[in-house]
């Protein structure tokens, strides 16, 4: 895989201001406890999406995630480069699963 989970751009920049590392090296890096869908079979597990609002980059889940489960989400096309993402967390899936979680 790539070096960064995500490096948001806007369609004006030459460059990324900033980029989350999710080196495993850094143990007060939470990005390091998310791991990446890489091909279609893994994608059915993608429970955790990357957010962004204004500066700041977090996560959610998708869905309740019992303890001991594995977070996983898509890094999207960049970042492998013999996968180009898992395109199954369409805005109706994404916004059921929402819905679901909030009427818990």
């Amino acid at each position: 895989g790539g070096a960064y989970v995500w490096c948001p751009q806007s369609s004006g920049d030459t460059a990324p201001a900033f980029c989350m590392d999710a080196a495993a090296d850094d143990p007060d890096n939470p990005a390091r406890l998310i791991n990446a869908a890489a091909n279609e079979d893994q994608c059915k597990q993608v429970n955790t999406e990357i957010c962004q609002l204004g500066g700041i980059l977090y996560f959610r889940t998708l869905q309740e995630v019992p303890a001991g489960t594995e977070l996983v989400t898509d890094y999207g096309y960049s970042y492998w480069p013999d996968f180009d993402s898992c395109q199954l967390v369409t805005s109706n899936d994404l916004m059921a699963r929402l819905e679901n979680r909030a009427a818990r």
